[in-house]
Protein backbone atom coordinates (compact mmCIF):
# COMPACT_ATOMS: atom_id res chain seq x y z
CA UNK A 1 0.00 0.00 0.00
CA UNK A 2 1.44 3.33 -0.99
CA UNK A 3 2.11 5.99 1.63
CA UNK A 4 4.45 8.75 2.71
CA UNK A 5 7.21 6.38 3.69
CA UNK A 6 7.61 5.34 0.05
CA UNK A 7 8.39 8.85 -1.16
CA UNK A 8 11.98 10.05 -1.61
CA UNK A 9 12.95 12.92 0.65
CA UNK A 10 12.87 16.45 -0.78
CA UNK A 11 15.61 19.01 -0.19
CA UNK A 12 15.54 20.16 3.43
CA UNK A 13 14.26 16.86 4.81
CA UNK A 14 17.61 15.64 6.05
CA UNK A 15 17.86 13.19 8.95
CA UNK A 16 17.55 15.08 12.27
CA UNK A 17 20.77 15.50 14.27
CA UNK A 18 19.78 12.90 16.86
CA UNK A 19 19.39 10.30 14.11
CA UNK A 20 16.49 8.70 16.01
CA UNK A 21 13.39 10.27 14.45
CA UNK A 22 12.32 11.83 11.20
CA UNK A 23 11.27 15.46 10.80
CA UNK A 24 7.76 14.67 12.09
CA UNK A 25 8.84 12.53 15.05
CA UNK A 26 8.52 9.17 13.28
CA UNK A 27 10.69 6.37 14.66
CA UNK A 28 12.23 5.67 11.27
CA UNK A 29 14.71 8.55 10.79
CA UNK A 30 14.97 7.82 7.07
CA UNK A 31 11.20 7.67 6.41
CA UNK A 32 9.14 10.67 5.38
CA UNK A 33 5.78 10.21 7.14
CA UNK A 34 3.61 11.47 9.98
CA UNK A 35 3.47 8.85 12.75
CA UNK A 36 0.37 7.78 14.62
CA UNK A 37 -0.19 9.46 17.95
CA UNK A 38 0.74 7.63 21.15
CA UNK A 39 -2.98 7.19 21.80
CA UNK A 40 -3.51 5.50 18.44
CA UNK A 41 -0.52 3.23 19.03
CA UNK A 42 -1.90 2.32 22.45
CA UNK A 43 -5.23 1.42 20.83
CA UNK A 44 -3.45 -0.93 18.43
CA UNK A 45 -1.54 -2.46 21.33
CA UNK A 46 -4.77 -3.09 23.23
CA UNK A 47 -6.41 -4.66 20.18
CA UNK A 48 -3.48 -7.03 19.70
CA UNK A 49 -3.03 -7.93 23.38
CA UNK A 50 -6.72 -8.68 23.89
CA UNK A 51 -6.96 -10.59 20.60
CA UNK A 52 -9.78 -8.29 19.58
CA UNK A 53 -8.96 -8.20 15.86
CA UNK A 54 -10.40 -10.19 13.00
CA UNK A 55 -9.65 -10.02 9.28
CA UNK A 56 -12.72 -10.38 7.07
CA UNK A 57 -11.99 -11.65 3.56
CA UNK A 58 -15.36 -10.66 2.14
CA UNK A 59 -17.02 -13.35 0.11
CA UNK A 60 -14.46 -15.95 1.16
CA UNK A 61 -13.38 -16.25 4.77
CA UNK A 62 -12.51 -15.01 8.24
CA UNK A 63 -9.12 -14.92 9.92
CA UNK A 64 -9.64 -14.80 13.67
CA UNK A 65 -6.88 -13.50 15.97
CA UNK A 66 -4.42 -12.70 13.15
CA UNK A 67 -0.74 -12.29 13.86
CA UNK A 68 -0.27 -8.53 13.82
CA UNK A 69 2.93 -6.51 13.99
CA UNK A 70 2.98 -2.74 13.88
CA UNK A 71 5.13 0.34 14.24
CA UNK A 72 4.21 4.02 14.35
CA UNK A 73 2.70 3.98 10.85
CA UNK A 74 2.41 0.50 9.41
CA UNK A 75 0.44 -2.59 10.38
CA UNK A 76 1.54 -5.91 8.89
CA UNK A 77 -0.64 -9.03 8.85
CA UNK A 78 0.68 -12.27 7.33
CA UNK A 79 -2.11 -14.70 6.55
CA UNK A 80 -3.00 -17.97 4.89
CA UNK A 81 -6.48 -18.16 3.40
CA UNK A 82 -7.84 -21.67 2.83
CA UNK A 83 -10.64 -21.95 0.27
CA UNK A 84 -13.27 -24.70 0.55
CA UNK A 85 -14.94 -23.84 -2.74
CA UNK A 86 -15.58 -23.88 -5.64
CA UNK A 87 -15.19 -27.39 -7.04
CA UNK A 88 -14.15 -26.00 -10.43
CA UNK A 89 -11.40 -23.31 -10.62
CA UNK A 90 -12.61 -19.73 -11.04
CA UNK A 91 -10.75 -16.50 -11.78
CA UNK A 92 -10.39 -14.12 -8.83
CA UNK A 93 -9.17 -10.60 -9.56
CA UNK A 94 -9.24 -9.10 -6.07
CA UNK A 95 -9.94 -9.71 -2.40
CA UNK A 96 -11.91 -7.31 -0.21
CA UNK A 97 -10.08 -7.16 3.12
CA UNK A 98 -11.38 -5.61 6.33
CA UNK A 99 -9.66 -5.30 9.71
CA UNK A 100 -12.36 -5.19 12.37
CA UNK A 101 -12.63 -5.01 16.15
CA UNK A 102 -14.62 -8.01 17.38
CA UNK A 103 -15.80 -6.37 20.58
CA UNK A 104 -17.19 -3.25 18.91
CA UNK A 105 -17.90 -4.47 15.38
CA UNK A 106 -16.19 -1.32 14.11
CA UNK A 107 -13.90 -1.35 11.10
CA UNK A 108 -10.35 -0.03 11.33
CA UNK A 109 -9.38 -0.52 7.67
CA UNK A 110 -11.09 -1.74 4.50
CA UNK A 111 -9.18 -2.28 1.28
CA UNK A 112 -9.71 -3.90 -2.11
CA UNK A 113 -6.50 -5.82 -2.76
CA UNK A 114 -5.59 -6.82 -6.31
CA UNK A 115 -4.46 -10.45 -6.70
CA UNK A 116 -3.44 -10.12 -10.33
CA UNK A 117 -0.03 -11.51 -11.31
CA UNK A 118 1.56 -10.94 -14.71
CA UNK A 119 -1.72 -9.41 -15.83
CA UNK A 120 -3.74 -12.51 -14.96
CA UNK A 121 -6.12 -13.25 -12.04
CA UNK A 122 -5.40 -16.08 -9.64
CA UNK A 123 -7.47 -19.23 -10.01
CA UNK A 124 -9.25 -20.36 -6.85
CA UNK A 125 -10.50 -23.89 -6.21
CA UNK A 126 -11.51 -25.88 -3.14
CA UNK A 127 -8.45 -26.93 -1.13
CA UNK A 128 -6.27 -24.09 -2.38
CA UNK A 129 -4.24 -22.05 0.12
CA UNK A 130 -3.17 -18.47 -0.54
CA UNK A 131 -0.30 -16.98 1.46
CA UNK A 132 -0.15 -13.22 1.57
CA UNK A 133 0.85 -10.27 3.73
CA UNK A 134 -1.53 -7.36 4.18
CA UNK A 135 0.55 -4.22 4.67
CA UNK A 136 -1.44 -1.23 5.93
CA UNK A 137 -0.44 2.39 6.48
CA UNK A 138 -2.57 4.12 9.12
CA UNK A 139 -3.11 7.77 8.20
CA UNK A 140 -5.31 8.32 11.25
CA UNK A 141 -7.97 6.54 13.30
CA UNK A 142 -11.43 8.00 13.76
CA UNK A 143 -11.99 9.43 17.26
CA UNK A 144 -15.07 7.19 17.57
CA UNK A 145 -12.97 4.08 17.00
CA UNK A 146 -10.24 5.22 19.41
CA UNK A 147 -12.71 6.02 22.20
CA UNK A 148 -14.57 2.74 21.70
CA UNK A 149 -11.33 0.85 22.41
CA UNK A 150 -9.95 3.33 24.95
CA UNK A 151 -12.97 4.92 26.67
CA UNK A 152 -10.79 7.25 28.76
CA UNK A 153 -9.23 8.93 25.74
CA UNK A 154 -9.74 12.68 25.78
CA UNK A 155 -8.82 15.55 23.50
CA UNK A 156 -7.48 15.12 20.00
CA UNK A 157 -6.66 11.47 19.45
CA UNK A 158 -4.65 11.87 16.23
CA UNK A 159 -1.98 14.23 14.96
CA UNK A 160 -4.09 14.66 11.84
CA UNK A 161 -7.17 16.12 13.58
CA UNK A 162 -7.65 19.87 13.37
CA UNK A 163 -7.92 21.62 16.73
CA UNK A 164 -10.90 23.77 15.76
CA UNK A 165 -13.00 21.46 13.59
CA UNK A 166 -11.91 18.01 14.81
CA UNK A 167 -11.75 16.84 11.20
CA UNK A 168 -8.74 15.24 9.53
CA UNK A 169 -6.51 17.69 7.66
CA UNK A 170 -3.01 17.60 6.23
CA UNK A 171 -1.26 19.29 9.16
CA UNK A 172 -3.90 18.47 11.78
CA UNK A 173 -2.91 19.82 15.17
CA UNK A 174 0.85 19.63 14.61
CA UNK A 175 2.91 22.73 15.32
CA UNK A 176 5.10 22.93 12.22
CA UNK A 177 7.65 25.42 11.00
CA UNK A 178 7.28 26.81 7.49
CA UNK A 179 10.00 24.42 6.34
CA UNK A 180 8.21 21.40 7.80
CA UNK A 181 4.92 22.54 6.28
CA UNK A 182 6.60 22.63 2.87
CA UNK A 183 8.07 19.16 3.42
CA UNK A 184 4.70 17.80 4.53
CA UNK A 185 2.99 19.32 1.48
CA UNK A 186 5.61 17.81 -0.82
CA UNK A 187 5.31 14.41 0.84
CA UNK A 188 1.52 14.47 0.60
CA UNK A 189 1.63 15.31 -3.10
CA UNK A 190 3.98 12.40 -3.71
CA UNK A 191 1.84 10.04 -1.62
CA UNK A 192 -1.34 11.21 -3.39
CA UNK A 193 0.10 10.10 -6.72
CA UNK A 194 0.81 6.64 -5.30
CA UNK A 195 -2.66 6.40 -3.76
CA UNK A 196 -4.17 7.38 -7.10
CA UNK A 197 -2.33 4.46 -8.69
CA UNK A 198 -3.77 2.14 -6.02
CA UNK A 199 -7.30 3.38 -6.73
CA UNK A 200 -6.81 3.08 -10.49
CA UNK A 201 -5.67 -0.53 -10.07
CA UNK A 202 -8.62 -1.34 -7.77
CA UNK A 203 -11.06 0.09 -10.33
CA UNK A 204 -9.39 -1.85 -13.13
CA UNK A 205 -9.58 -5.26 -11.42
CA UNK A 206 -13.13 -4.58 -10.25
CA UNK A 207 -14.24 -4.02 -13.83
CA UNK A 208 -12.22 -7.00 -15.06
CA UNK A 209 -14.08 -9.13 -12.52
CA UNK A 210 -17.36 -8.06 -14.13
CA UNK A 211 -18.58 -5.51 -11.57
CA UNK A 212 -19.78 -2.02 -12.38
CA UNK A 213 -17.91 0.94 -10.92
CA UNK A 214 -19.69 4.26 -10.44
CA UNK A 215 -17.48 7.34 -10.47
CA UNK A 216 -18.73 9.86 -7.88
CA UNK A 217 -17.46 13.12 -6.39
CA UNK A 218 -16.20 11.13 -3.41
CA UNK A 219 -14.40 8.61 -5.60
CA UNK A 220 -15.24 5.30 -7.30
CA UNK A 221 -18.01 3.18 -5.78
CA UNK A 222 -18.56 -0.54 -6.43
CA UNK A 223 -20.74 -3.22 -4.81
CA UNK A 224 -19.46 -4.85 -1.63
CA UNK A 225 -18.94 -8.57 -1.69
CA UNK A 226 -21.15 -10.59 0.72
CA UNK A 227 -20.16 -11.58 4.23
CA UNK A 228 -17.81 -14.58 4.19
CA UNK A 229 -18.91 -18.18 4.35
CA UNK A 230 -15.47 -19.79 4.29
CA UNK A 231 -12.95 -20.01 7.10
CA UNK A 232 -9.49 -18.48 6.68
CA UNK A 233 -6.57 -19.85 8.72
Amino acid sequence: MADEKDAPAPPGAATPPNGETNVFGGKNPHGLYVPMSETEQEVLQRLVETQDLVVIIHGWGVLDNPKVSFGDLRVSIPMTVTFDRPAVPVDVWFLDLELRSKSTGMSLVKQRQSVVYDGQPIQVVAGMELDMVWDIAIHHMSPEFVKAIKPGAIGLTSRRLDRETGTATLAGNMQLSDTKKDILQWAEQSAAKLRKDDVRQAVKVTRQAGYEVEMTADGPVAPDLPEPKVKGQ
